[in-house]
C-alpha cells in the first residue's frame, strides 16, 4: 500500500482546482497537514479511484464544496461527512460515481442550502438515503439523484422548502430500484423538466395527486416506468400541452383514462410509445386536437381495437402514427 503524506506549509488555507486530480494509484492519503484549509477548488481528489477510505477531518473549516468533490473515487466504501458540518453549499457532481458507498449519513449537511447538478450521480451502491437532514435546501440542480439505481425508497420531505417551483431535468432519472415514492413534498411544484422519473422501472404504483398544481411537464415524463400497472392522470387536469415521450415504454399499463387531459391542445411525439400492455384506449378526450406528433401510439401492440372518431378535426398527423400496433384487426380511417 502506498502512503502519501501531503507536503507543504501547515498554515495553508487554500488549494486550487484539480488537487491530486486523477491520482488513481494512491491508496492512502493523509490530509492532516491541511488542517487550516478554508477553501478547496473544483475537482478535489477527482478520480482517486484507489482510495478505499479517506479521513476528511482536516476539512472542518471549509464552508463550501466545489464541483466534482471526490468525483470518481470509486474505491471508497465508507465516508464520514461530519467534518463538513459548516458547509452551506455543495457544487456539481458531489461524490459522482462513488459506486462502492453502501451508506451515507447526510446529517452533517444540515446547513446546506443549495446543491449543484447531479448530486450523488451514479452512487449505485446506496440502498437507502435519508434526505431529512437537508431541510434547508432551497435549490437543487438537474439530475438530483441521477442513476442511483440501488435506492429502494426515498423520503423527499426535505424538498418542501425548495424555493423554485420547478424541478429541473432528470430529477430521479434511472432510479430503477425505487419501489415506492411519495410525491407529497412536491405539492408546491408547478412544472417539471425532462426525464422526471425516467427509468424508474421498480415503481408498481404512483400517486400523482400531489402534482395537482402542475401546468407543464417536460419530455420523457415517465419514460420506461415499466412496473406501473395503473396510473390515474386526474391530478394533471391543468396541463394544456404534453411534451414528447409523455409515458413511453410503460409496458405494464393495461388501461389509461385520458379524460384529465381533455384540455390538452398540443401533443408531442411518442405520446404512448411502447405501452404494449394497453388493450383499449378511449380517444374521446382528444376531440379538439388538430395535430398529433410522430409515433403517436408506436408499438402499442396490445390494442385490438381503436375508435378514431374523436379525431374528426385532425389536420396533421406526423410519422409512424400507429406503427407497430400489431394487435389491431380493423381500423376505419374515414375520419
Amino acid at each position: 500500500m502506498a502512503l502519501v503524506v501531503v507536503a507543504g506549509d501547515a498554515e495553508m488555507n487554500d488549494v486550487g482546482h484539480a488537487f491530486y486530480h486523477d491520482c488513481s494509484g494512491v491508496t492512502a492519503l493523509d490530509l492532516r497537514p491541511l488542517t487550516h484549509l478554508t477553501r478547496v477548488g473544483h475537482g478535489f481528489l477527482f478520480g482517486c479511484s484507489g482510495l478505499p477510505a479517506l479521513d476528511l477531518t482536516s476539512l472542518v473549516h471549509i464552508t463550501s464544496v466545489g464541483d466534482s468533490f471526490l468525483c470518481g473515487c470509486t474505491g471508497l466504501t465508507a465516508l464520514d461527512l461530519a467534518p463538513l458540518a459548516h458547509v452551506t453549499s455543495v457544487g456539481c457532481w458531489f461524490l459522482y460515481g462513488c459506486v462502492k458507498l453502501m451508506a451515507l449519513d447526510l446529517t452533517p449537511l444540515a446547513h446546506v442550502t443549495s446543491v449543484g447538478i447531479f448530486f450523488l450521480q451514479c452512487c449505485v451502491g446506496l440502498t437507502a438515503l435519508d434526505l431529512s437532514p437537508m431541510a434547508r435546501l432551497n435549490s437543487v440542480g438537474d439530475g438530483f439523484l441521477y442513476a442511483c439505481s440501488g435506492l429502494t425508497a426515498l423520503d423527499l420531505t426535505s424538498l418542501t422548502s425548495v424555493g423554485s417551483r420547478s424541478l429541473l431535468l432528470g430529477f430521479l432519472h434511472g432510479c430503477s430500484g425505487l419501489t415506492v415514492l411519495d410525491l407529497t413534498p412536491l405539492a408546491h411544484v408547478t412544472s417539471v423538466g425532462n426525464s422526471f422519473l425516467y427509468g424508474c422501472s421498480g415503481l408498481t404504483a404512483l400517486d400523482l395527486t400531489p402534482l395537482a398544481q402542475l401546468s407543464s411537464v417536460g419530455g420523457q415524463f415517465l419514460h420506461s416506468c415499466s412496473g406501473l400497472t395503473a396510473l390515474d392522470l386526474t391530478p394533471l387536469a391543468h396541463l394544456t400541452s404534453v411534451d414528447p415521450a409523455f409515458i413511453v415504454m410503460c409496458s405494464g399499463l393495461t388501461a389509461l383514462d385520458l379524460t384529465p387531459l381533455a384540455h390538452v391542445t398540443r401533443l408531442g411525439g411518442s405520446f404512448l410509445y411502447g405501452c404494449s400492455g394497453l388493450t383499449a384506449l378511449d380517444l374521446a378526450p382528444f376531440a379538439q386536437l388538430s395535430s398529433v406528433g410522430s409515433q403517436f401510439l408506436h408499438s402499442c401492440s396490445g390494442l385490438t381495437a381503436l375508435d378514431l372518431t374523436p379525431f374528426a378535426h385532425l389536420t396533421s398527423v406526423e410519422n409512424s402514427f400507429l406503427h407497430g400496433c400489431s394487435g389491431l384487426t380493423a381500423l376505419d380511417l374515414a375520419y
